[in-house]
């Protein structure tokens, strides 16, 4: 007879508890930390996201008193056993209550206390996505004043160590290119001048970055749009260059950057709310791009079936769905759907490894760790290379 995971198995939590960590914009959240029986214990909180989806459940980020919601779920989750879809079910009655910060911290606990050990119980390690510039109105490391919120590297190799050492010498290079350029003020933040036009001119800036390091062969290039912040009203209108696009419009410009530069891959290029768009740029791209769905699909299994003609890949981001079960159930979906999988953590976090111990688990195809100048970036790869080396 064939024992089930350990995650599927039910076992008795023994003990909960919760303390207040700063995350990654040093702000206050509140860390869940469960215990089991047998003496396995796992802490997590939640999450935040600069650009979150209208359609995540995560939208709702109302405070809680940690000391309360402390108090109820010991009283209504210690001692009794569960796996991971009954422990969330459980929760589920309470969110009214706790609100979704607090449910998808002790979800994502549980899971944490739950999963195998490292190394094992995953398909195989994902490849990372490496963030090098950034832009849009949340630009905190190496900021360009441009349009997209992120320019990534794709490793077109499956290694990750050599990988990491081709963007470890192209880093410098992308520091000493910027260090000379004027700068102005973008959302509060400082950010460099890299042309008139602005996102040709920062894809030109990493095309060359990678030509002069000889990394040309390493890596493609994959934007993050976030253009759901874009839409008003029926137009489009562009953050820092103030463009302004109709939906044929915009698609023609997403046609033409995907042409001119080479992109492999190209996230939320249009907003969630604009299918037809969605379709209509899919149907037009060259077959070498994938368009990757984030807020459009939100890591929503009820909403991936009727979108998966849209899109050639999606994001999975656990706090989304609300509930490690709920994003699982999204990853076999996406799965079945032929959909892969890119896990990404968000734009606060704390320590928390959970997103590389997800990506592993459900079997993701890349990760996005995050730029790492954010030192919360470290912990996710350092995970990940733990596990390999096993």
């Amino acid at each position: 007879m064939i024992a089930m995971p350990a995650q599927d198995q039910d076992m008795v939590v023994d003990g909960i508890d919760c303390t207040t960590v700063l995350n990654t914009h040093l702000e206050w959240t509140p860390e869940f930390a469960v215990h089991l029986a047998d003496g396995r214990s796992g802490r997590a909180a939640c999450p935040r996201a600069d650009t979150p989806s209208v359609y995540e459940k995560g939208a709702d980020r109302r405070a809680v008193t940690a000391r309360h919601v402390l108090a109820e779920a010991r009283s209504a989750l210690c001692g009794r056993p569960f796996g991971q879809t009954s422990f969330d079910q459980a929760l589920e009655a309470y969110r009214p209550r706790w609100g979704h910060a607090a449910c998808y911290g002790l979800s994502a606990a549980h899971f944490e206390a739950r999963r195998p050990g490292p190394g094992s119980g995953g398909p195989g390690m994902p490849r990372l996505l490496f963030n090098l510039l950034n832009g849009g109105l949340h630009a905190y490391s190496l900021p360009v004043a441009a349009d997209f919120t992120e320019f990534l590297l794709v490793p077109r190799g499956t290694a990750m160590v050599p990988a990491i050492d081709a963007y470890r010498r192209l880093l410098p290079a992308a520091r000493t290119a910027l260090a000379d350029l004027p700068t102005r003020d973008v959302g509060g933040h400082r950010v460099h001048e890299v042309g008139p036009e602005p996102n040709k001119a920062a894809l030109a800036l990493v095309t060359a970055l990678l030509q002069q390091t000889g990394l040309g062969d390493d890596f493609g290039l994959m934007v993050d749009a976030s253009a759901g912040d874009w839409l008003h009203g029926d137009k489009y209108v562009l953050p820092v260059s103030g463009r302004r696009f109709d939906r044929d419009g915009l698609i023609g410009y997403w046609l033409e950057l995907i042409d001119t530069f080479d992109l492999v891959m190209v996230e939320d290029p249009l907003a969630e709310t604009d299918r037809a768009g969605w379709s209509a740029l899919r149907a037009a791209r060259p077959p070498h791009c994938r368009l990757l769905g984030d807020n459009i699909t939100s890591t929503c299994p009820e909403r991936l079936p009727a979108l998966a003609h849209c899109v050639d890949g999606v994001l999975l981001k656990p706090d989304q769905a609300g509930s490690l079960s709920e994003a699982r159930r999204f990853a076999r979906l996406a799965g079945r759907l032929g959909l892969p999988l890119i896990a990404s953590a968000r734009s606060a976090e704390t320590d928390s490894p959970l997103i590389s111990h997800v990506a592993v688990e459900f079997g993701a195809e890349y990760l996005k760790v995050g730029p790492f100048a954010d030192f919360s970036s470290v912990l996710r790869t350092n995970e990940l290379l733990r596990g390999a080396m096993r």
